[in-house]
Formats: structure tokens, C-alpha cells, sequence
């Protein structure tokens, strides 16, 4: 849809929208206007509101983080907000909200995120009172999971709560809320900031002796607590609720049930010498989560308004009467509130079809390998066909243009995140991050990599740097936020993902990554080949 006719439906029809306009820049240099529709809001925090937001012309509806620049004048605030934005846009789970894009007008700053439709765990604890153990079973499994994703990423969450823990239309985890978080930058490195829900904090960090990723695991016990009695072990308008929190000082009800199994697990991860807590690893060991062939990997829809039924608990040879009690009984009960978060994130291309990933960059309406001349170069674009009948998974970071070089320097191309990166001929790769001005230089797969910025980089790498300039200007990308953030260098590149090798044949194009994913393209579609682990 041309912009013009765009503006004419908006006047026509949506006189009473408020509407947010995102400007992108597409390959041939021009702007294109996307508008949205910014809904009611869902919830509000110290700097920003969380809003439904609708694409116009697509109808995707999606939740954006909405933060007034007006709010961002201290540059803590700003290196805040965009310490958020680079460590959302890191991470790429199942149970991760997916981060969709980010964008600017003159008033605010938009991080677009999937929209969760069901809610959050809060509002599921609020709504049921409590979960039966066998939900908690459930949840838990796919919440380490990020975790452990996250912790391998080095960064720790420091917010994790019911309120952040969110659930999709198919009833999946998604961890969101990442205004907490923070990467371990060095081994060892001790964090010492005061940051979390009160109730929720682990006890290192009221101490103020430094902590890392064990404040995680503590919130994870809290989590599990809360979602069993109903309440938070620890209540947040208590006098003693710091020294109750030191000393893992908390109490049962008498009113609800809880197995012994659960209580014992609940005091092992509520360990208040964090040298003591378990790992991760740890936890998946324990009696309470180990028979994991008889925990479900998702609960049915029924389960937001009422326990499981015995109908799916057989399906894994479950009793109805063990998932509620396990073992002797002991109760409890409290309430605890929180706000909804839904948050999400995956990336939207036009050529990808319905259920595979998107890119946060809008491709021209063109199939797999026409090929439109810029600047005397080709640039391929990817398009995604799924076969009828066919299950395919297509991973959250791919390929998705590339240029052929004919000075045969190397490969220019764009992956799906928004880094361009570029193979040379001599084996060494370079990168260039959503700014447009963080690189990362891949000299060899097996050294680490050498950050530096488009105007300040070695002498002896100035030819590559120059042809990187070169493929910028011709994939006309130019996702730059604030000249802030340009400026204090706060955005910085994502794990390096980069393409290893590349063939081209009668019938494909073949792309091997540093991780060993192949990316197989067709005239007719796209392929992808998981490492064998």
C-alpha cells in the first residue's frame, strides 16, 4: 500500500485512532510509513506505560513499552532504558518474550513486543486463588529454561515474578520485563545495585556484598511459593520484611495444600547463603521436578479458569488427587498483586508467510532471487515458503538478503536481527551492529572477536571497514535510536552470529554459520539444517 493511500484510509476511516507512525527506510532509498493504532493502556510503570498496539494495514496486534523522552533527561534513566533494549534484543528463546522492534517519533521511544494473550501468571493466581502442583510442574520447567538460557548468555533477569511471567496463546512461558536486567561483563564479576520487587529481592542484595546470578534462583523459589499458596512467602508491607527475607524466615498456611516434596523443594532453592543455593542443573534433579516424563510440556486453555481435568492428567498417567496433594498434606494461603506485562517478540518481513519467524526490517515485495540492481550490485532477498502439510521451524536469526560482491571481495549480507556482516575472501568476517556504527572483527572462530566503531578502528583493517560502509549504504539500512545512545556506546552487538562458509550451486545458495546452522535457499524456498547434537 503506497503512503498516500495509507494517510487517505487513515483520514477516512480512523479519525479516532491515536495513531503512532514508524518511519523505515526501504532499499531503494526511500521512507515508508508504517502506522499503528496505540490501544488502551494494559499497565504502567516509574517511566513507561505498556499499550496494545495494532498495524494498520496488517491488523497485528502486538504490546509496546511506551517511554516518554521527556521522562529520560537524567542519563541514568537513558542508560537504563537502552541497557534494556540491547539485552532484550539479545535474547532469542521459546520462553523469552520476543523483542518485534523499536522505534522513535519526537515524544517517545517504542519497544514493540508479542503480545501475550493470556495474560500473566499474576493475573492466573489472582483469578485461580493458587495452582496445583502439577501446573507449577509445568511452569517451572519451561521458566529454568530461559534461565538457563539467560545465564549462559551472562545476563542475570533480577525481576523475575508472577507479573513478568507471562503466557501465550498456546499457553507457553514467556519470561518478560527485562528493566531489571543486567550482563555479568567480566568472570566473577559481582553486581551490587539494589533492584527487584521487594518481596521477591534475595537476601545478597540487602546485604549489598555483591551478588550474581544465584539473586535468580532465590526469585525462582519465591516464584514457586506464590504459585502453590498464592501469595509471595514474604510480604512485602511487613516491618520485618527485610530480616524475614535474611534469614529465609516464612510460614505455611493452614488452609491450602502443599505435599512435603514441594515445601522441601521450596526450602532448598530459599537457601539464604547464596554459596549454598542450588544451580539450575540442580533444581531439574530434585524429586519435585525430576519425573519429567509425566509433566506436561503445556497446559490446555481450561486451566486459566480451573485446576486440569482428569481426563488430561491420565494422558500422563496421573492421579487428580496427587497434582492438588503429594504425600501428607500442609496448607496456606495470602494474596499477592502485580501488573500485566504481555511482552513478546519476533520480527516481521513481508516475504515470510504465517508461523516463521520476521525481521525487524521491512523487505521489499519481491520473491526469492529476483534480484534488483543497486549501485552495480545484486542484492538477493530470502523468502520463506512453507509446503502445505510441511512442519517447519525456522530459527529466530537467519539470512535473509546477501550481495554478491563483484570485485570478489567478499559476501555483504543482512540476517534477520539487523546486523549486516560481510565474509571476506581471506576468511575473517566483520559485523556491523543495529547502530550502524558498533563493529565486531571475527579474525578467527576459535579467538574472541575485537569490538570497535566505524570511526575509530585499526589502521590495518580500513579496506574492510570501507567495503562495510559500502554494503551499509546499499542494504539503505539505518536503524539508529537516539543520537544518545550513539553517542554514550550503551547498544552493543548481540553474541556474533556470522556466516562460517558459503556455495553457491546450479539449483541454491548454500550458507553455513559459526554455529553450524545451514541455510539452504531455493528458487522456491528455504531450508534449514540443524547441527546434529
Amino acid at each position: 500500500m503506497e503512503e498516500s493511500s495509507q494517510q487517505n484510509l487513515l483520514h477516512n476511516n480512523f479519525e479516532d485512532l491515536t495513531i503512532v507512525e514508524e518511519k523505515v527506510k526501504k532499499l531503494n532509498g526511500e521512507s515508508k510509513v508504517i502506522y499503528y493504532n496505540l490501544g488502551r493502556v494494559v499497565s504502567q510503570g516509574g517511566l513507561s506505560k505498556l499499550h496494545y498496539l495494532t498495524n494498520i494495514e496488517t491488523n497485528n496486534v502486538y504490546a509496546v513499552k511506551m517511554i516518554q523522552k521527556s521522562a529520560l533527561t537524567q542519563s541514568l534513566r537513558r542508560y537504563r532504558v537502552f541497557s534494556e533494549i540491547r539485552i532484550h534484543k539479545s535474547l532469542q528463546h521459546q520462553n523469552i518474550v520476543r523483542l518485534e522492534r523499536v522505534f522513535e517519533d519526537d515524544e517517545a521511544i517504542y519497544i514493540v513486543l508479542e503480545l501475550c494473550s493470556n495474560q500473566s501468571l499474576n493475573d492466573l493466581i489472582k483469578r485461580r486463588k493458587r495452582l496445583t502442583e502439577i501446573e507449577v510442574q509445568c511452569y517451572l520447567l519451561q521458566i529454568i529454561s530461559a534461565l538457563k538460557y539467560m545465564h549462559s548468555r551472562r545476563v542475570i533477569h533480577r525481576g523475575l515474578r508472577p507479573s513478568d511471567t507471562l503466557l501465550s496463546d498456546n499457553m507457553e512461558i514467556k519470561v518478560g520485563d527485562f528493566g531489571c536486567a543486567t550482563k555479568i561483563e567480566f568472570e566473577g564479576e559481582r553486581k551490587r545495585t539494589v533492584c527487584g520487587a521487594p518481596n521477591y529481592v534475595a537476601p545478597e542484595i540487602l546485604h549489598g556484598k555483591g551478588y550474581s546470578y544465584e539473586v535468580d534462583i532465590w526469585s525462582l523459589g519465591v516464584l514457586t511459593y506464590t504459585m502453590l499458596i498464592g501469595t509471595p512467602p514474604f510480604n512485602k508491607n511487613d516491618n520485618k520484611l527485610a530480616t524475614n527475607i535474611k534469614l529465609s524466615r516464612y510460614n505455611y498456611p493452614d488452609s491450602v495444600p502443599i505435599s512435603k516434596v514441594a515445601k522441601e523443594f521450596i526450602k532448598y532453592i530459599l537457601n539464604p547463603n547464596p554459596a549454598q543455593r542450588p544451580t539450575l542443573d540442580e533444581i531439574l534433579k530434585h524429586p519435585f521436578l525430576s519425573h519429567k516424563e509425566k509433566i506436561p510440556k503445556l497446559l490446555p486453555l481450561s486451566t486459566l479458569s480451573s485446576p486440569p481435568s482428569s481426563f488430561f492428567l491420565s494422558k500422563f498417567g496421573l492421579d487428580i488427587a496427587l497434582c492438588s496433594k503429594i504425600e501428607p498434606m500442609e496448607l496456606s494461603s495470602k494474596k499477592e498483586t502485580g501488573n500485566l506485562l504481555p511482552v513478546n517478540m519476533s520480527i516481521h518481513s513481508t516475504e515470510i508467510s504465517k508461523g516463521s519467524p520476521q525481521t525487524a526490517n521491512e523487505m521489499e515485495d519481491k520473491p526469492f532471487v529476483r534480484a534488483s540492481t543497486v549501485k552495480n550490485l545484486k542484492i538477493y532477498m530470502t523468502k520463506i515458503i512453507i509446503q502445505p502439510g510441511l512442519e517447519m521451524k525456522a530459527p529466530s536469526v537467519f539470512l535473509t538478503k546477501w550481495i554478491d560482491d563483484p570485485y570478489k571481495e567478499g559476501l555483504g549480507y543482512f540476517l534477520s536481527d539487523n546486523i549486516i556482516g560481510i565474509l571476506f575472501k581471506d576468511s575473517t568476517t566483520i559485523l556491523l551492529s543495529l547502530l550502524g556504527t558498533r563493529c565486531t572483527y571475527v579474525e578467527k572462530s576459535n579467538e574472541p572477536p575485537v569490538n570497535f566503531s566505524l570511526d575509530d578502528f585499526p589502521k590495518e583493517l580500513k579496506k574492510k571497514v570501507e567495503l562495510l560502509k559500502y554494503f551499509q549504504s546499499c542494504f539503505g539500512e539505518n536503524t539508529a535510536l537516539t543520537e544518545d545512545v550513539k553517542n554514550e556506546g550503551i547498544i552493543n552487538l548481540r553474541e556474533p552470529l556470522f556466516v562460517r562458509k558459503w556455495k553457491r550451486t546450479s539449483s541454491s545458495v548454500i550458507f553455513r554459520f559459526n554455529n553450524d546452522l545451514v541455510q539452504v535457499n531455493y528458487d522456491n524456498g528455504i531450508e534449514f539444517i540443524s547441527p546434529t547434537k
